[in-house]
């Protein structure tokens, strides 16, 4: 087994995930607002919020792209503990390996058990 992990390892690739995501997410959501921003300037009626217009099917690209912030906000968690779990599998760090890998699973399962709605917000 090996030693304990050095902080600038770990430290470095988690932190580094952790800026991509929150950049790719911030950029989003301000253009995403400054598109919706525009459109209230123009004196133009806001979309609905939803992506796509049911009766029309017109997409609605400024929503688009704030659901996609939130969504790679969201994801950011998850990609730290993918990318926590290959360092130190590729450090030969099994047991610090293993443990980002259940903690990813516990994440992947309460997650999808959210989505399908086995398990209720609050309840």
């Amino acid at each position: 087994m090996s030693g304990p992990p050095t902080e600038e390892g770990p430290h470095a690739i988690v932190s580094a995930t952790l800026r991509a995501g929150v950049t790719a997410s911030s950029a989003l959501l301000v253009a995403g607002l400054a598109w919706t921003a525009g459109i209230m300037l123009a004196d133009r009626p806001l979309p609905p919020p939803v992506a796509r217009d049911a009766r029309t099917g017109a997409v609605h690209w400024n929503v688009l792209l704030l659901l996609a912030g939130l969504l790679v906000l969201m994801a950011t968690p998850v990609a730290r503990l993918v990318a926590a779990s290959w360092y130190y599998r590729r450090a030969g760090q099994r047991p610090y390996a293993i443990i980002a890998a259940v903690v990813l699973v516990i994440v992947l399962a309460s997650i999808l058990l959210s989505v399908t709605g086995v398990v209720a917000p609050g309840g």
